[in-house]
C-alpha cells in the first residue's frame, strides 16, 4: 500500500473510532454526553437509581437493555415494571445512549450470549479480571455489581481507575 494510501486509511480508522457513539461517548473517554438530556436522565437516574447505581448506558448495548426492558417484571429476581409511559421513555434514552450495534461486538460475552448483566460483558471481565479473590469476598464489596463501593466517583459516571479505593484496603495501584 502506498504511503498516501496508508495515510487516508488510518485517517479513516481513526474518524470512524472516535466517531462511534460507544468508543466516543464512553465513560473511559471522559464524555458523559448520556447526562446531557437532563430531563431524560434524571428520570432514569430516579427510577434506576432508587435500587443501584444508574450505570452508564453506554456499559451495556443496545440489544441487552432492550431485553432487560422487556423484562422488568423479572429484574434480576425483583419486580421492577413500570409505567407503560414510563417504560417507552426510559427504553428510548437507553437505547439512544446504550453501546452502538456496530461495535456490539466489544460488549458482547461470546458469540451467541448477548448480556444482560454488565459485570458478564467482556469489558467488564478485562478490567476486573486482576482483582484478587479476596477482595471480592470483602463484605463492604458485596458484588462486582456495587460499583460504588470502590469507585468513589461512580455514582457520577466515572470509574477512572486512579480513583478506585477498595474497602479496608485502600488505593487500588495495579
Amino acid at each position: 500500500m502506498k504511503k498516501n494510501q496508508r495515510k487516508a486509511a488510518t485517517l479513516l480508522i481513526a474518524t470512524t473510532l472516535l466517531s462511534s457513539p460507544t468508543l466516543a461517548d464512553s465513560d473511559e473517554w471522559g464524555n458523559r454526553s448520556y447526562m446531557r438530556s437532563s430531563s431524560e436522565y434524571n428520570q432514569y437516574r430516579e427510577e434506576c437509581g432508587s435500587c443501584h447505581i444508574a450505570y452508564p448506558p453506554s456499559l451495556l448495548g443496545k440489544i441487552s437493555w432492550g431485553n432487560m426492558m422487556r423484562s422488568l417484571d423479572n429484574h434480576f429476581g425483583d419486580n421492577a415494571e413500570l409505567a407503560p409511559q414510563e417504560q417507552k421513555e426510559l427504553s428510548a434514552y437507553l437505547q439512544q445512549y446504550g453501546s452502538s450495534d456496530r461495535w456490539y461486538q466489544f460488549w458482547r460475552k461470546g458469540d451467541s450470549e448477548i448480556p444482560l448483566r454488565i459485570t458478564e460483558s467482556r469489558p467488564f471481565v478485562k478490567e476486573h479480571d486482576e482483582i484478587p479473590r479476596r477482595f471480592l469476598d470483602n463484605p463492604k464489596i458485596g458484588s462486582l455489581s456495587n460499583c460504588g463501593s470502590c469507585h468513589l466517583n461512580a455514582a457520577d459516571g466515572s470509574f477512572n481507575e486512579h480513583d478506585v479505593r477498595i474497602p479496608g484496603v485502600g488505593r487500588w495501584d495495579d
